[in-house]
């Protein structure tokens, strides 16, 4: 005779099990295992997981914008929403965190272009740096003067038989490639007593500039009379 445990336990759904102690069929305790997927992606970023935890790295070339978390859960099998961000190296820049400099002669964004200077002429940035050489024009022609030119400055002279106004200045600087103007002016003997400081004409022609070749002649004149 079959008893009744041995009947039920035998004729037990697939999936269940015979319980002797309720003496009755029961399912099976069922073990699901919940696998996350895998996590967003990222651009111009990789990513590890370990457990139930992901964690990112912005790609060489490109830092971790600020105040953004690398690391995130998974919750079930749903991943937390990230802030993380990469944002791309100012040019001239590269590496981990954007934490080196293009080497020498590379330059410019992802450091993809080629100096064609020396190393010190190489920007990391911009490349070769153009060394522009001002060049002054020649100085302006005064009248009946002769000019010398130093580096950025002209020093006039007046020609022989005439003489340096007074007041006037026979120095000028070239700023840029710009002549600073000038009041610098020449004039004859005769013409002497006839300028004033304000400008105006005086008829005392008795007057004469020092070492005027006029005075000096009448001084002869005057011994052989």
């Amino acid at each position: 005779m079959i008893s009744l445990s041995n009947r039920y336990f035998k004729n037990c759904c697939p999936g269940s099990s015979w319980n002797s102690e309720t003496q009755q069929c029961e399912g099976c305790i069922r073990i699901v295992t919940v696998v996350c997927p895998l996590p967003p992606d990222i651009p111009n970023a990789e990513v590890t997981v370990e457990n139930n935890t992901a964690r990112y790295f912005c790609n060489p070339g490109y830092y971790q914008l600020e105040n953004t978390d690398e690391f995130i859960s998974c919750d079930g099998n749903i991943w937390q929403p990230t802030n993380f961000e990469c944002i791309q190296c100012m040019s001239g820049f590269t590496g981990v965190n954007c934490s080196s400099l293009c080497p020498y002669p590379y330059y410019g964004e992802d450091c993809q272009r080629t100096c064609n200077c020396s190393r010190d002429l190489c920007n990391v940035s911009t490349g070769c740096i153009r060394i522009v050489t001002v060049v002054c024009p020649l100085p302006p022609d005064i009248p009946n003067a002769d000019v010398t030119v130093k580096n950025n400055t002209a020093r006039y002279f007046c020609n022989p038989g005439y003489y340096q106004l007074e007041n006037a200045d026979d120095f000028i600087s070239c700023d840029g490639n710009i002549w600073q103007p000038t009041n610098f002016e020449c004039i004859r003997p005769m013409d002497y007593a006839g300028v004033v400081q304000d400008g105006t004409h005086s008829r005392d022609a008795s007057i004469q500039p020092p070492g005027n070749p006029l005075s000096q002649s009448s001084g002869l004149d005057t011994a052989r009379n």
